[in-house]
């Protein structure tokens, strides 16, 4: 009996948690050196860039990829009936696959049909089309994009068309308003004179 207790007693003498050279995780941190990938302050800091990222818009979620979670959009809007379903407004780490289309046909009822009302409702039952949309990281498949819709880049482009235009008409429309109000100021120079002729001399 003395011999088992003796062996017992050295078995637990050799194992790794009886050892003098174990320490704890606890005893090997210096926590007087600031921790190199911690920051009490970055969620503060995160909250900063994401609301000016938005402008100062309210947005109804963060949209993250589904497969490797990377940030793919910080404002959207939900869908009024689908509520698991978002319109991103402005998104990140996102391409588009324009070799992939699909059509989403409209569910609606069908009424009597008239004369030549075949193929305008065909093409009604064909459906608006749309084109995939892929995570740029992990490829994968995250919404789909109106196939009319632009990109950001054509979007931008379009926006300043439009705005060189409107300076370019309000320009034209204020030269036009500098010279009918020069007529309007010399026709009232001429009109005082011909009052002033017709007024009966004083006496």
């Amino acid at each position: 009996m003395n011999n088992k207790d003796e062996q017992h007693r050295e078995e637990r003498e050799e194992s790794p948690s009886h050892s003098q050279q174990t320490v704890s995780d606890d005893d090997e941190i210096d926590y007087s050196v600031k921790p190199e990938f911690y920051d009490s302050e970055l969620d503060d800091k995160d909250e900063l860039w994401v609301q000016k990222k938005r402008g100062g818009r309210t947005s109804d979620a963060i949209l993250n990829c589904p497969a490797c979670f990377t940030t793919l959009c910080l404002d959207c809007q939900r869908h009024e009936k689908n509520v698991t379903q978002y319109r991103a407004m402005f998104v990140v780490n996102c391409k588009i696959k324009s070799e992939q289309v699909a059509q989403l046909g409209n569910k609606r009822k069908r009424g009597k049909k008239g004369r030549g009302s075949g193929a305008a409702e065909a093409d009604s039952d064909m459906g608006e089309t749309y084109k995939h949309v892929c995570c740029s990281v992990c490829s994968t498949d995250v919404g789909v994009i109106d196939e009319d819709e632009k990109t950001m880049t054509e979007g931008k482009d379009y926006c300043e068309r439009k705005i060189n235009l409107l300076k370019s008409n309000y320009e034209q429309l204020l030269d036009v308003a500098t010279k009918k109000k020069s007529i309007a100021d010399e026709t009232g120079v001429i009109l005082q004179a011909k009052l002033r002729q017709l007024a009966p001399p004083a006496q």
